[in-house]
């Protein structure tokens, strides 16, 4: 059986991107991102890797050399290979949380490998079937690690989902939780984003309904990137938004290409075979875990679909996650507080919600959690080294000529069922005595 190939459409298909600038556009965009993102590494270095190694400094060096390539218009294919290697090596072998804002770029990294840029143009077959490629790839992580995880909550399947979200203090701004969280609004909202991540993938595997999909696509990076404003994940997203978008958008007539007739293995061979190695590779991924080695099929399947369960905004997520502020206390009597990952209020911080800010320091709320930091003292009697490493990252960046004599590290629910509660002093650390104080009645 065949189709003709002009009743498809030409999205990804085998002739010249149409939107030319907007190609040009993502290139610049992920330049600037990479660059940010390796600079957000590198401060928070003491947090990632205890200790911070020679070759780990060398990979941030070519990491931030490749990225600035980029941005000048120079992104050869060695560049693009040593960049890929070097940002997967970092994050995957960083004490850090490997979260979707890793994810997307290395995924992007990855795709950028392959791809023929060529003056701000993506013009061969080959990588018409790379954007559907990236696009199946992005469609099945918000398939799996989004749509299908929410359908198996309560709160998403009774249409309260995005309420819940959105009531957290530390997502988005007042406008948006204030929009989302209106009765009127919420169930549309919370079936919408159901639609929108579910829908992506089926829609990328046939050519005449990928519009569809990148359209899709195309609103859930706006919702991430202004609506719930986690970064750096929505301008990543926002910058793969308008990759796929050069494909609808005719800034340019495309090449007429020879009307010639297809067979449907055309089409499905590459959804099949990207598919199978996915698969393998996420299997790799998997093996190269269980038995503590990284071989090169590790990396490659953390870079593509990485099929897996986030269990993101969900119930899980929505109950008992604590925000934390660190304050130093100084010799004159001073409380300073150089890094704000959360605010007074509970809502996030400049080094977490700022523009092209990284959620490397926000991440480690999931282990500065009360009760896990009382479950790790009572079985070691020694403080969990995810909060060391936050402690010594805030007093490396403090500014100030007077000593520091002591350290309070507070956390308070941002989660619900109280989303307003009042801060509490989880531990102290007294510098001159070398000793810490663990405030188990808070845990009660």
């Amino acid at each position: 059986m065949t189709l003709d190939s002009s009743r498809l459409g030409t999205t990804f298909g085998p002739s010249q991107i149409k939107g030319e600038p907007l190609v040009l556009v993502y290139r610049l965009m992920f330049a600037v991102i990479s660059v940010t993102f390796c600079i957000n590494t590198f401060r928070a270095g003491v947090v990632l890797c205890d200790p911070i190694t020679v070759p780990w400094k060398l990979a941030l060096c070519v990491w931030f050399l490749s990225g600035a390539l980029f941005l000048i218009q120079w992104p050869h294919w060695l560049v693009r290979v040593l960049h890929y290697v070097t940002v997967s090596w970092v994050l995957t072998h960083s004490m850090g949380v490997f979260n979707v804002e890793c994810k997307f770029f290395v995924t992007m990294s990855f795709f950028n490998i392959w791809f023929n840029f060529r003056k701000g143009q993506i013009n061969s077959e080959r990588n018409a079937h790379l954007l559907h490629a990236m696009l199946l790839s992005f469609g099945a992580y918000l398939f799996f690690g989004g749509f299908i995880t929410k359908m198996q909550d309560n709160y998403w399947r009774a249409g309260d989902g995005i309420r819940y979200v959105m009531s957290l203090p530390w997502i988005g701004p007042q406008w948006a939780r204030e929009l989302f969280t209106h009765t009127a609004f919420t169930g549309m909202a919370n079936w919408g984003a159901l639609i929108a991540e579910s829908a992506i993938l089926p829609f990328a595997i046939f050519r005449w309904s990928r519009p569809a999909a990148v359209l899709a696509f195309v609103s859930f990076a706006l919702f991430l990137c202004f609506g719930l404003r986690i970064q750096l994940i929505g301008w990543e997203a926002l910058a793969v938004a308008v990759l796929f978008l050069s494909t609808i958008v005719p800034f340019k007539s495309p090449i007429p290409t020879e009307r010639r007739r297809i067979a449907n293995w055309d089409i499905l061979g590459p959804v099949v075979s990207y598919t199978l190695v996915a698969i393998l590779t996420a299997h790799a991924a998997r093996v190269a875990l269980g038995y503590g080695f990284s071989p090169a099929l590790y990396l490659v399947g953390r870079s593509t679909l990485n099929i897996q369960y986030d269990k993101l905004f969900t119930k899980e997520h929505f109950l008992s996650i604590d925000a934390f502020r660190v304050l130093l206390i100084g010799s004159d009597g001073q409380v300073r507080e150089p890094i704000q990952v959360f605010l007074e209020d509970g809502t996030a911080g400049p080094q977490s919600s700022g523009i092209l800010s990284s959620r490397w320091l926000q991440a480690e709320m999931y282990r500065m959690d009360r009760h896990f930091v009382a479950q790790y003292i009572g079985a070691s009697g020694s403080i969990p080294p995810s909060v060391g490493r936050v402690v010594q990252y805030c007093l490396a960046a403090n500014n100030e000529t007077v000593p520091i004599e002591r350290v309070e590290v507070l956390v308070r629910e941002v989660s619900l069922p109280n989303p307003e509660s009042d801060w509490m002093t989880l531990m102290t650390f007294d510098l001159s005595e070398g000793k810490f104080d663990f405030h188990e009645e808070i845990v009660k």
